[in-house]
């Protein structure tokens, strides 16, 4: 017993701290609640913890100007009022965003949220709408924030987004995962078939 702890506590300061063995243990109590939850609700948890890992990427590699076709049709909103099981399906997926972004190996940020939020509702066939938002704090340093909306229920980014005025909203997704204006509308596609 006494060398498995020296051995923890060696390779705790090899790898970068003491914190090393808490941050394995916080991810051996993610798979141990994945095994515990319902079969849909693992397979929901996974799912977002996936979106989740794939949205941060998008964020850290993609140029912003590419992401935002992926985010929904620009300055429109979806319907504040959704049926009841889409509004259980916003509560659920709500809850396993925030549940995996608490146990990701990397910062899963509002933005990151908002889109493994939205994505996940979209392959459940229902629209929301994913807000960015800024503010000045004390007229010096820019925050900024993204939130997302499905129905009357805030699934992501819900806390203090009343201090953000919102710049940018992006609509429903169409086919693919593309926002409907730009699978509707590719440029140079009117062009080319005006010439013929």
């Amino acid at each position: 017993m006494v060398e498995c702890r020296r051995a923890a506590s060696v390779n705790a300061r090899v790898s970068g701290g003491e914190g090393a063995g808490c941050h394995m243990k916080r991810h051996a109590r993610l798979l141990a609640k994945l095994l515990r939850t319902a079969s849909p609700d693992r397979w929901l948890l996974i799912r977002a913890w996936l979106l989740l890992g794939i949205a941060r990427l998008a964020v850290k590699v993609v140029p912003f100007s590419r992401l935002a076709r992926r985010l929904g049709v620009p300055r429109t909103e979806s319907p504040v009022e959704i049926p009841p099981h889409q509004m259980d399906e916003a509560r659920r997926t709500r809850w396993a965003v925030s549940t995996a972004a608490r146990h990701t190996m990397w910062r899963s940020n509002c933005l990151s949220q908002a889109i493994a939020a939205k994505y996940l509702l979209h392959g459940s066939g229902i629209d929301s709408t994913l807000y960015l938002g800024a503010s000045f704090e004390a007229g010096i340093r820019l925050e900024a924030h993204a939130w997302l909306r499905c129905g009357s229920i805030y699934v992501a980014g819900e806390a203090g987004r009343q201090r953000f005025a919102p710049l940018g909203i992006f609509g429903p997704l169409g086919r693919r995962g593309r926002s409907r204006e730009s699978v509707d509308s590719r440029p140079g596609e009117a062009v080319s078939n005006s010439r013929r």
